[in-house]
């Protein structure tokens, strides 16, 4: 057989690097495949994100400026080891896509919230582009895309599901947005893992992926990894309580000019690379973050999610598929983890679902090109 051409659509070229690795992880399994080709659609929105300073005219991206500007040194270097790791994809245009599509061409969409207008613009606009629109093929799937916690409006329902018509196998991320396409007429759609799970552990650890020197320095030996996006109020709360309990120093994973306050060691500008290194030599993870959470549970670190609420049903979903709803936590649960104890994790039962859960989303992703 013609060897496959398979073209992915995701988020990729951002500074989240949550976002980055998962594409990594979904390119790396289809290459397995054939040729793979991440499309770059020059979302602006998203793309100003790998930006030295992110301009911009609303007052959130004015904020982003001033913030920018503050940590211009670590950002500088930030930026550079995200367009390091970027040179690991084959990187094509939208306009490169040939229109004479053949047998052989193969087109997924996801993982990530691509079909989250909230998060891929800042109108709250579908972007059709995430859909491969204009493509006519029999072999246009989607694995692990996710509209996050977004709820459609009555006309983007209507534009959503006329979209996703013409694909021939349906996979999304979170259990809820799976039973919404299972009532809009898609009996067929899946719950898949986010495609960081579906390498190991030791598949990551394989890739010998490089630690900053500069932030080696700077480790304690035993220590408390902090990841948080969206910084929610809980977190000092959480960090002190966990680092009184363990009596560990807290290194924490955070691009702004000035951190939480009960840390000791601040990165700001830990990349893809020292990430994965830093998740691999952890005694404990507090996080906020679905991706953290992902590499929490995969690498078997014992860990804490802050609850943000309305948009934690990524996690909720995750922790509930492994039976660990209980690493959810808000900050009137986190008093019931007052001991080492409490705080540690058996991690048997959660590896042996994973392990299910990853055989059966391969399978999804091999029955793609049957």
């Amino acid at each position: 057989m013609k060897k496959r051409n398979i073209k992915l659509i995701t988020i990729f070229k951002t500074n989240n690097i949550g976002a980055i690795l998962q594409a990594f992880a979904l390119k790396t399994v289809l290459e397995n495949y054939g040729e793979v080709e991440l499309v770059d659609i020059k979302n602006h929105h998203i793309d100003k994100g790998i930006k030295l300073v992110r301009f911009g005219k609303t007052f959130k991206s004015i904020l982003s400026v001033g913030k920018d500007i503050l940590r211009l040194s670590s950002r500088k270097l930030l930026i550079r080891k995200f367009n390091l790791f970027l040179k690991k994809f084959k990187i094509i245009g939208l306009d490169q896509i040939n229109n004479e599509v053949t047998v052989s061409d193969y087109f997924f969409t996801g993982s990530d919230q691509i079909w989250n207008p909230d998060c891929i613009s800042n109108n709250s606009k579908i972007d059709t582009r995430y859909f491969f629109e204009n493509i006519e093929s029999k072999n246009i799937n989607s694995y692990a895309s996710s509209k996050g916690s977004y709820n459609y409006s009555k006309n983007q329902e209507l534009v959503f599901l006329s979209l996703i018509s013409k694909f021939n196998k349906i996979s999304v991320r979170e259990k809820d947005f799976c039973d919404y396409l299972i009532r809009n007429k898609f009996p067929f759609a899946e719950h898949v893992l986010d495609p960081s799970l579906l390498l190991s552990k030791k598949s990551w650890l394989n890739f010998d992926f490089k630690l900053d020197s500069n932030i080696d320095k700077k480790l304690p030996k035993k220590y408390i990894l902090v990841y948080t996006i969206p910084r929610i109020k809980i977190m000092p709360d959480l960090i002190l309580h966990v680092k009184e309990t363990l009596g560990l120093p807290v290194v924490i994973i955070d691009q702004n000019f000035k951190s939480f306050k009960n840390t000791d060691v601040q990165l700001k500008s830990a990349g893809p690379e020292d990430f994965i290194n830093l998740f691999n030599r952890a005694d404990f993870v507090i996080t906020d973050s679905f991706h953290g959470t992902c590499f929490a549970l995969n690498f078997n670190k014992n860990f804490i999610t802050a609850d943000i609420g309305k948009l934690s049903n990524r996690v909720k979903s995750l922790l509930s598929l492994v039976n660990m709803n209980d690493r959810l936590v808000n900050n009137k649960e986190v008093a019931k983890f007052n001991t080492k104890k409490s705080l540690s994790i058996n991690f048997q039962e959660s590896n042996n679902i994973l392990d299910i859960e990853r055989k059966r989303c391969l399978n999804y992703i091999n029955d793609c090109f049957q």
